[in-house]
């Protein structure tokens, strides 16, 4: 059913064509889009599709006060089963007075951020017609859906930059119960979903937070929005990048202040100076050398159980590809001696899913940048995104939106055949000195044998060197014993 959603620029074949890919056990007779016009308090129809034929269908239905008022907004963004049509009673005056046979139905109201899209409405002529994993099936295609929505809203200009936060009139709101953090997108049901939806209570944790995840997935937009919530209306941002040993002071005030440290002002408390009780955020630490490393994660230790005023932040960059299990996102780690609370963020190419409301998200802010409107998608370019493996994630998505716009003649946005076919080679670590490479192998190698040096099954054996060497080795790279005495698996 995804595909058949991207498999034209027609709004209503795209639908008819979901309709005839729907399994024999979903019993569908027939789908309409429609929208609350809070201009003229009316539903504007969008389209119209059944087993037999399909329209756009552009009808204005008007929807009196009485119906209106028992209609509570932040409670119906989901998708939800009619079975009993009066339950829901701004769709079941639609239904009356437009689709007379219609005895039950799925609602699924779409928004992205807080710009509403409509609602699809499935529908059946039976009685009793839908269950629970209907339901299911039906939320699975939100994210299609929302681009399909927002494409033809657009060109109907009934959204725009000018009025992206439309909302129902006369219509009671019970909170933003459910809501996603602002720039943090989701399908309802996606693993990614359930973990920004615990943010706020993360954000409250007084352990340091370890943010796990690959190039571009959003690792560094996380933190920020974790120092936002936690951090007092006082406090500043210290944020150590580790590739360049450079530090950015942010205060609460927004100005910043650049401070180029030495490696041996890492070993000492000059961070947790400059943090001055505010948010310590150290990115990507896999850059720092080993035993730079294992001494600054010490004094955090150590800080951390003299004073908790500080509040520690770190992201970590998987550099090599791998399988996460996205049952397993927030965990409690050990990260040398450090207790973490660990947040990993999943690549893209695990959560296709998100992939169609992330799509719509950027196409509506890069064209609100740009002052464009809202492209079309080929039924190629849709497909493409869908099935790509997105080596770059997030980032990389949004730049391929971008230069997809600056590159059409037209409105709508296409590519060149075989223009996805190389994918990245496989992510790099970066270079490093020689010594520091040599420290590692040393450091793992005493990590396999549980420190042992010389003998059989040492280090020196398995290294095929005298192990009064690689005792010289060791003392003139640092390597100590509370160095690769810990388990490898506190680095993973």
């Amino acid at each position: 059913m995804h595909e058949a959603l991207c498999s034209t620029l027609q709004l209503e074949k795209a639908i008819s064509a979901c309709i005839q890919a729907a399994p024999e056990t979903f019993p569908i007779d027939g789908i309409f889009l429609n929208y609350y016009r809070d201009d003229i308090q009316s539903i504007q129809f969008l389209a119209l599709a059944t087993r037999n034929r399909s329209r756009i269908k552009l009808n204005v239905l008007s929807i009196p006060i009485h119906v209106l008022s028992r209609f509570i907004v932040s409670d119906n963004f989901t998708t939800t089963i009619l079975n009993r049509l009066a339950d829901d009673p701004l769709t079941d005056y639609v239904i009356k007075h437009h689709f007379r046979k219609v005895k039950s139905a799925i609602v699924m109201r779409l928004k992205v951020d807080d710009i509403r899209l409509g609602a699809v409405v499935f529908f059946s002529y039976k009685s009793n017609a839908f269950q629970p994993e209907h339901a299911e099936l039906v939320e699975s295609l939100r994210g299609s859906f929302s681009l399909l929505a927002s494409r033809a809203l657009s060109q109907l200009k009934l959204i725009n930059e000018q009025n992206p936060h439309t909302q129902y009139a006369h219509l009671p709101s019970s909170g933003n119960r459910g809501k996603l953090p602002d720039g943090f997108i989701s399908a309802q049901n996606s693993p990614m979903a359930a973990l920004f939806s615990r943010l706020p209570s993360i954000a409250k944790s007084q352990q340091a937070i370890m943010i796990y995840g690959e190039k571009g997935s959003g690792k560094s937009m996380l933190a920020h929005h974790l120092h936002q919530q936690s951090a007092s209306p006082q406090s500043l941002l210290a944020a150590l990048y580790s590739e360049t040993l450079t530090l950015f002071i942010t205060t609460p005030d927004q100005n910043t202040k650049v401070i180029t440290l030495t490696e041996a002002m890492l070993k000492d408390n000059t961070l947790f100076e400059y943090a001055d009780g505010g948010t310590l955020l150290i990115e990507n630490i896999e850059c720092l050398p080993e035993v730079i490393c294992s001494q600054l994660i010490k004094n955090i230790q150590i800080y951390k159980e003299k004073s908790n005023s500080t509040r520690i932040l770190i992201t970590q960059t998987q550099l090599k590809p791998v399988h996460t299990d996205p049952g397993n996102l927030l965990r409690c780690i050990r990260y040398y001696n450090l207790f973490c609370l660990s947040v990993t963020l999943l690549p893209l190419r695990q959560r296709r899913e998100d992939i169609p409301e992330l799509v719509t998200h950027y196409l509506l802010k890069l064209g609100k940048s740009r002052q464009h409107k809202l492209p079309l998608l080929s039924t190629r370019f849709q497909q493409l995104l869908l099935n790509y493996d997105w080596p770059g994630n997030i980032s990389e998505l949004i730049a391929r939106l971008e230069k997809a716009i600056i590159s059409s003649a037209t409105n709508i946005l296409d590519i060149k055949p075989g223009e996805y076919d190389k994918n990245y080679p496989d992510i790099r670590q970066p270079i490093l000195p020689l010594n520091e490479i040599v420290k590692r192998h040393i450091i793992e190698t005493l990590k396999q044998t549980n420190g042992k040096i010389s003998g059989e099954g040492g280090a020196a054996e398995i290294l095929k060197i005298n192990s009064n060497t690689l005792y010289s080795k060791m003392k003139k790279l640092g390597i100590t014993k509370d160095i690769f005495s810990q388990d490898a698996q506190n680095r993973n």
